[in-house]
Parts: C-alpha cells; structure tokens; sequence
C-alpha cells in the first residue's frame, strides 16, 4: 500500500488506516511506519490509528494512541469515546472529556446518548439532553435519533414522542425508532 515512501503525507497515511480498518495486522505494520518517520505527532494519522484499532476492537491500542497525543482534537476524544464497550466506562470518560475543558459537539452527546439506557446512565442521559438544548444543538437530526432510542429503550415512548414532535427535520431512522416503539408496545 505504501510502496513507495517518497511522496507519503499524513493524508497518504490516514487513508492508508482508514481502508485497513478491520486489517489489525496490516494497520499494526502501519503504525509501525508512523512511529519510525514521525506521523505520530499528527493529530489526523493519530486519530485515524485509534480508529483503526478501535474498529479493530483493539481499544487498548486505541487508548494508548490517545494517551500519547499532545493536543488531542475533539475527533480524538470522540473515538475513544465511541471505542468504549460499557456504558459506564464512556460517561465515565465523556465527564473526564467536559473537566479536561472539551467542548462536546453534536458527535460526543449523540456517542455518549447511545450509552445511556441503564437505570444511572438513563440520568446521565437526561443531563446530556438538557445540555443540547441549552447549546443549540436540539435541531440536528442524529441528536434526536439519539434521545428517540435513550427514551424507547427505558420504555418512555411519551418522552421520545416528545422528542420525534419537536424535531424540525425528521429522517428514516426517525420514522423507524417511532415506530417500531409502536409496534414493540403493542406487542406487550
């Protein structure tokens, strides 16, 4: 893929991560490559290796990518954050992200809203939502996607109908949540 090392640029290198996701041995002998000519420092080769690794499911790797970056950018917290497998782990680390003085944006609530279904995330979930509307970001789709499923899958169908009637703009993945909500309490 890198055959001839002449021209190679982060970009070069970050599409190179990018098509062996899922690859982790050939991803593993392309970071080897960033380590050795210095991409490491790259903010954009460095968060194209945590995805690789985290989609991978090598989230350890990921981690240590992380950890070793100078200026993590929001994308860089919002990998890791999506890397996470255990609800509590990730709201763990989205408060770790807001104390480190990260600015969430729509990407880190819909990542961490995807977390909170459990009866203490569930709260959490809550906050987060109070937090998108004060920010403004109550309009973006993806985001009320995200508070449709919180509120369907702790069985709040009042809620996530609130949710779905104030959003401006709706999509398939909407309509859908809505109604298999619908149909899933019919059922019971």
């Amino acid at each position: 893929m890198l055959c001839s090392l002449d021209n190679v640029d982060e970009v070069t290198v970050a599409l190179s991560l990018k098509a062996c996701q899922g690859e982790l041995k050939l991803g593993s002998q392309i970071h080897g490559f960033v380590v050795s000519s210095g991409f490491d420092s790259c903010v954009t080769v460095s968060n194209s290796l945590m995805k690789m690794y985290c989609k991978s499911r090598n989230f350890e790797k990921a981690l240590l990518v992380f950890e070793n970056l100078i200026n993590p950018d929001i994308v860089s917290w919002n990998t890791i954050l999506s890397g996470f497998e255990k609800g509590v782990d990730a709201l763990t680390f989205s408060c770790s992200m807001h104390l480190n003085g990260v600015v969430f944006d729509p990407v880190t609530y819909t990542t961490a809203l995807s977390f909170c279904w459990g009866d203490h995330q569930f709260f959490f979930g809550w906050q987060l939502q109070s937090l998108v509307l004060k920010y403004g970001f109550g309009c973006e789709v993806f985001l009320g996607n995200a508070l449709i499923t919180m509120y369907s899958r702790r069985g709040r169908l009042d809620e996530a109908r609130r949710v779905f009637d104030e959003m401006t703009r709706r999509d398939l993945v909407s309509w859908n949540a809505m109604l298999s909500e619908y149909a899933q309490e019919q059922g019971h």
